[in-house]
């Protein structure tokens, strides 16, 4: 199986922790394929330095993450794909645990739960991802999968299917897993955490984040519109969007958007009339920190 790593301005010592989460896996990947789309003489020197029987280094003249995880995808040798951020990492079992359920259960793409960890608030959580009885169903409802880096995909698969949607400045990876389940392609969730999603509570251009998840729902709505009319009954297109808008309200809260956070909760609890989302509503005025410990928690 081969690891495809985009990279972009990443220092060292960060790429280097992603790097070594995979060759201390206790599977051993066949290659890793470091995509750097700011073509770096310095980041090709010190990935070429690292003592790896098989990593490469690949230039990607397209920005994004991703072009570059298409190309890496693309010029793989190995018959998986799995893919790593180049701030997260594995842990030492996730390529094992992953390769056995792809036997076991004949699967096309394997997932896992990850931990979600805020490194400047010492707070981690896991998320819960899962087997479900109808995936297309579920999918079409919400992200239930979770990350990228949480993914081991058949590069035959991945390939077919086109890859990575690059109209997408965010949430690529659920349009991704909406078309590999609606292919009818059997997948698998290992249901321990695998993977480690480092954040950060203060983040730069806050309101670009926002509007880039916002165009993207909105775009996912545009592309899966017939098959979410085919999949859900309108209580659960109703569903949907309540998961819409407080997924929404769970990136404004990860970077400390109370009132950002508290309106899309008040749009979520219109559309499901759920009282957690009012009360999230409000809570979100007053300490974005507490929900997330309190996450933390449940």
């Amino acid at each position: 199986m081969s690891i495809v790593i985009p990279t972009h301005n990443r220092d060292e010592t960060t790429l280097l922790r992603a790097i070594n989460s995979c060759i201390k896996q206790t599977l051993k990947p066949f290659e890793i394929v470091v995509v750097d789309d700011v073509c770096n003489k310095r980041v090709k020197e010190f990935v070429e330095s690292i003592e790896f029987d098989n990593i490469k280094y690949l230039e990607n003249k397209e920005q994004g993450a991703s072009a570059s995880r298409n190309l890496g995808a693309k010029n793989a040798k190995g018959n998986y794909i799995a893919f790593l951020d180049d701030d997260d990492i594995w842990l030492p079992e996730k390529l094992e645990l992953q390769v056995n359920q792809v036997v076991s259960e004949q699967a096309k793409a394997v997932f896992a739960q990850m931990f979600v960890e805020y490194e400047d608030l010492g707070i981690k959580y896991i998320t819960k991802s899962k087997n479900v009885p109808d995936p297309l169903k579920q999918i079409c409802t919400e992200n239930y999968i979770g990350g990228t880096i949480s993914s081991l995909i058949e590069k035959q698969l991945f390939l077919e299917l086109g890859g990575f949607d690059r109209a997408f400045s965010a949430r690529e990876e659920y349009d991704l897993w909406i078309r590999i389940i609606a292919s009818g392609s059997k997948i698998s969730v290992v249901e321990r955490p695998l993977t480690v999603a480092y954040r950060s509570f203060i983040r730069d251009r806050v309101s670009s984040n926002i509007s880039s998840y916002e165009n993207a729902i909105d775009l996912l709505n545009k592309k899966h519109k017939q098959l979410a009319l085919d999949v859900l009954d309108e209580s659960e297109r109703k569903r949907r969007e309540s998961k819409q808008y407080s997924f929404l309200a769970a990136q404004a809260i990860s970077i400390n958007k109370g009132c950002v956070a508290s309106k899309y909760y008040f749009k979520s609890f219109l559309k499901s009339f759920s009282p957690k989302f009012m009360i999230l509503s409000i809570l979100s005025l007053f300490s974005p920190k507490f929900l997330i410990m309190l996450r933390s928690k449940m």
